[in-house]
This record gives C-alpha cells, structure tokens and sequence, in this order.
C-alpha cells in the first residue's frame, strides 16, 4: 500500500501527491521518507557518489572537463595561502576533478542556464571557498561548499519528481524568487532539505558527514541566508553589494568573483554541448547506413532512455551493488521490494525493423508510469536488451496486472505496428516481503531472472511471479 506526503496550504495548488513509504508527520521523519523516494526512484552512478561525498579521494577521470578543472583550481590556488609543491598539486587536481564533475551534473541536471534559481543556489555553495581567506585552510571551506553542493543534488531530483506539475514556476513565480528555493519548498512541503540530503546521501556513502564549518545549526542557517543573499546579488551582476550583517567576510574582489564565476558556467556550457555533440557524432558514426543497392534491414536503435542505468547482465557487480542499497532500506522499514524483468522476444511474424531496438523499453515504462500512477519509474537496461525495473512497496498481484495492461497497451501504440500485431514481451518478478538481516540481494536476482525464463517458455505477454525468502 503506497501513502502520500501532500503539499501544504503553502504550496501551490494542483500539485500532485509524491508517493512515499510509510505514514510521516513530523517534519524529521518526512525528510527522510523524501530520502528514500529519491534513492528509489533516482539511482546516481557509483562515480558521482564518490564526487559528491568524498573528492578528496575521487579517483574518476573529468573526459572534456579540463578547463573548467584548470579554472576552478585558481580557487584553491588563491586559498591555499603559499606555492603548490608538485605531489601537492596533484592532489589537488583529483579533488578539483570531483567537485568539477558533481558540477556539470548539476548543470545538466538541474538546467541551472535556463533557471536563474538554481544557478544561485550552484553560486551559494561555492561562495565558502570563494571567500576563504588566505590565511585559512581551503579544506574546511571546500567541506561546507561540497554539503551545499549535496543538498542541492536532492532539491534538484525532488523538484524533478514535480516538474509535470510546474514546480519550476512555482519556485520562480514573482511571490518568491526572491526566497531561497529550499525555503519554500520546505515551507510548502514540511520538510527539512539539510536533513533530507543527509538522510540520502549518508545512506549512498555511510562515511560521508554533514560537513559545515559553521558550529551549530542556527549559525549554519544564518550563514546560509546570508551567502543566498550575495549570490542573488552577484547573479544580477551587481558587485556593489549589501554584505548581511551575519557575515564576517573580510576584503573580497566580488568582481572577480563575478567574472570567474561566468567563466566557470561558460567552461561547464561548453563541456556540456561538447559531450551532447561526441555522443551525436558517435551515433552517426555507427549507424547503419544501406548502399545504393541494397536494403538495409537493420532496426533502429533508440536513443537511450535517461531512467535507465545499463548495466552487461544480471550478474553485473552494478546491479547487485545499486539493489542492495535499496534492500537495506527496506530491511529497515520491512518494505516490499520487487524486481521486475522484462524482455522482448524473437517473433519471425513481426519484421525486424517494425520496431526500433529499445523503445519498446521506454513506451512500456511510459505505459507503467500512467498505469500505476507512480510518478517516475527507474531501472535498468542489458546487452540483450532486457529490462530490469524496482518497486517498493507494490502488491505482486498489483504489480502483475500494471504490467499485463501495460503490455495490451504498447501493443496497440506500438511504434511502426499495425493494430493486429502483438510486441511480444514477457516479464519475471521476484518480491520478498520485509526482508531478513540475512536476505541477499542476490536471491532476489536469480528469482526475477528465473521467472522471465519461465515466462518465456509459456509465450507473448506470460508474466510469472515469486515471492523469495
């Protein structure tokens, strides 16, 4: 059985409720219930797990990335306080490669070019390690900029969870764009974002701290308003500005502030459209192209579905790594959890290019979505194309017919079908009803695995079910 977390009189109407586990009133036990929905529903890959949490140690590469890297490294440069040695530097560099690389996923992710808000909020979590002083250890300022960087990941999934219902309008309507976002929707939705963000990310990497160099949380809250205030200020690019009495902040060129900061959105852009273009290039590039005399009769290949994480097969370590995360959640709440894997199988009756290679997966999804009134679906895609899909606490037998309707459904809308043919798809699903201390992700695996088997056996759209233990 699914509740919902309402929005309050503050919010605006027509809002959808966001499904949530568990009945929450309190506004500590509603942030954390926000956590999990987002761990559920908005799986993050291992890399920026490790950018986020921890770029100290971040060990990922930063592809086209490099000169927003280089610029951001005049940053720590300016605070360190004296010449980088070599072996120093280099340290340095895979910690400027982490927060570079949590950057242009908010950039791309929260579309902060096209919302003035979100692009604010980016400015206010970089504003501790602008104003540093030379004199200070840049790492505690890098610490409280990466929390705010963290929080502004969860505010920026949460408001993807709403954006069919106008939640960037709302944010940015004349009655509030002068309050920080989080300040409305916490006020609209009773939650407490620095807890919520504590709650996921410390769940994603349980040795990440809600890092903040201020001493307690009335400070912490001052401090925050009044760094939202100078990036609101900086952001209309004014640098005459109105320093807020809390703020201790000594000579600072804001100017140059300004200016590095445009830089650095220029360079992050410019990676963004780079990338955008090389995947473009590459699909080109590979594409089937028929000659002159022959008939290609290659299908398609859809572009990928942005809910799906690939992943090689069901023993790929990501998989199991990504489920189990989700199961110690619901061992803790002794929630539902299913897996559901689809695929589509070989049909001599219905031609090869009648339907492009994986968009079956993003209209069945579509189809799920609408039949299940569950605001976002996510999960995975194979090398085969098999279609690996997580629900927490869903009824089997619920969950069994959403996925019979779904597939009558993309059936009759399939792309390049007639009305008469069938896309034949078969489905597996394996629950486990609050899950034991010693209950393996692995037995869930197997089980949905070995039900799509026995599916396929049985013909277009069995679906067979199992419930592990």
């Amino acid at each position: 059985m699914t509740t919902t977390i309402l929005p309050t009189n503050h919010a605006a109407s027509g809002f959808s409720a966001i499904p949530l586990l568990g009945t929450v009133s309190d506004v500590v036990s509603r942030s954390k219930a926000m956590a999990t929905k987002l761990i559920q529903e908005k799986p993050i890959a291992d890399h920026l797990i490790d950018a986020f949490c921890n770029p100290v140690n971040y060990r990922g590469e930063a592809p086209g990335l490099e000169q927003a890297v280089m610029h951001l490294a005049e940053i720590l440069s300016n605070s360190a306080g004296s010449p980088l040695t070599p072996i120093r530097f280099e340290r340095h560099q895979q910690i400027l490669r982490g927060v570079t690389t949590s950057l242009i996923w908010l950039y791309r992710e929260s579309k902060w070019e096209h919302r003035k808000s979100f692009e604010q909020l980016a400015l206010q979590a970089l504003l501790p390690v602008y104003i540093a002083p030379a004199s200070e250890n840049w790492e505690s300022a890098l610490k409280s900029t990466m929390s705010g960087l963290r929080r502004l990941s969860c505010l920026t999934q949460f408001c993807q969870l709403l954006e069919r219902d106008g939640m960037h309008d709302w944010l940015e309507s004349d009655s509030r764009v002068h309050l920080p976002p989080q300040e409305s929707m916490e006020r609209a939705f009773r939650i407490c974002i620095s807890r919520m963000a504590d709650a996921y990310w410390s769940f994603l990497n349980p040795n990440v701290l809600a890092s903040s160099m201020y001493s307690n949380q009335a400070d912490q809250a001052g401090i925050e308003k009044g760094l939202w205030s100078i990036a609101l200020q900086l952001t209309k690019r004014t640098t005459k500005l109105t320093i807020p009495a809390n703020l201790r902040i000594g000579v600072v060129s804001w100017e140059r502030v300004l200016q590095h900061w445009e830089t650095l959105s220029a360079h992050l852009k410019e990676a963004t459209e780079t990338t955008s273009k090389r995947v473009a290039h590459n699909d080109t590039k590979t594409a089937t192209t028929p000659s002159p005399s022959v008939k290609s009769s290659e299908p398609v290949k859809a572009e990928r579905d942005h809910r799906l994480a690939e992943i090689r097969s069901s023993g790929d370590p990501q998989l199991a790594k990504n489920l189990d995360r989700i199961l110690q959640q619901c061992k803790k709440n002794q929630s539902i959890f299913s897996l559901v894997v689809v695929k589509r199988m070989e049909n001599a009756e219905i031609s090869s290019n009648s339907a492009d290679i994986g968009g079956w997966q993003t209209r069945l999804i579509d189809a799920m979505v609408a039949e299940s009134e569950t605001a976002d679906i996510r999960g995975f895609t194979t090398d085969n194309e098999e279609l690996a899909l997580v629900f927490v606490d869903a009824d089997r037998a619920e969950l069994s017919t959403w996925i019979r309707e779904s597939f009558t459904k993309i059936s009759a809308a399939g792309k390049g079908m007639s009305m008469t043919e069938v896309e034949p798809l078969v489905a597996g699903i394996s629950m486990v009803n609050g899950p034991s201390r010693a209950f393996a992700i692995e037995q869930l695996i197997d089980g949905a695995w070995r039900c799509l088997d026995g599916a396929s056996l049985q013909g277009t759209h069995a679906v067979k079910t199992i419930e592990v233990y």
